[in-house]
């Protein structure tokens, strides 16, 4: 299975991505079971467990994915490695929040495939890109990598240079909007930059 990151995702991946889940009424299921999990799920030493059975629930396969193959299993979910727009000069004048990828990224999501989307009692879906964050990078992979214990990399005991949740946290406030929040980043967690952001993280630091 081919994984795809953001910027080289086929078109025809993008679209059923984009349409998919919530044309069958599936999405729902996903973001009420992350939302519904207990805070020590989401926070602290459980955080890498849950999140990987979330993932990869399913014989090592993605619950968006498999929901998807029964339908056309020839696509996949892509992930986002924001390394590469940490490493812009600018990294808010990145391609990914534009009309073809996810939309723009300032104020209320008015273009793209999720334009005027409704993220229910947290309003329309909205962001604002840039803030007071930062992206992945490659020194915090490293950082996190030479670590061998959990409680090296994992609120209450990591420190700061070392704190996975710190890191996974960045992107999440970077975009801004319902990204920012514990509970409503799930409401667009089926939808681009939340799931793409966790299967990254799934990629890289989460053994198979």
């Amino acid at each position: 299975m081919v994984r795809w990151e953001d910027y080289n995702i086929t078109k025809k991946d993008k679209d059923f991505v984009n349409d998919i889940l919530d044309s069958n009424g599936q999405y729902d299921t996903f973001a009420n079971l992350h939302t519904g999990v207990s805070a020590s799920a989401r926070v602290g030493p459980n955080v890498l467990g849950w999140h990987r059975v979330y993932l990869v629930l399913y014989g090592r396969r993605i619950l968006f994915e498999v929901a998807m193959r029964k339908i056309d299993n020839t696509v996949s979910l892509p992930y986002w490695d924001s390394r590469l727009d940490y490493a812009m000069s600018g990294p808010a004048t990145t391609i990914l929040f534009s009309t073809y990828f996810f939309g723009n990224g300032f104020g209320l999501v008015t273009t793209g495939p999720f334009a005027n989307w409704d993220a229910g009692s947290f309003g329309k879906l909205r962001r604002n890109i840039g803030g007071d964050s930062k992206l992945f990078s490659r020194d915090d992979i490293r950082a996190v990598l030479k670590r061998c214990k959990t409680s090296e990399i994992t609120f209450p005991t990591a420190t700061l240079k070392t704190d996975f949740e710190y890191f996974h946290g960045g992107p999440h406030n970077w975009v801004g909007g319902q990204m920012s929040g514990l509970d409503s980043s799930s409401t667009a967690y089926g939808k681009g930059f939340a799931s793409a952001n966790q299967l990254n993280v799934n990629r890289r630091l989460i053994p198979s």
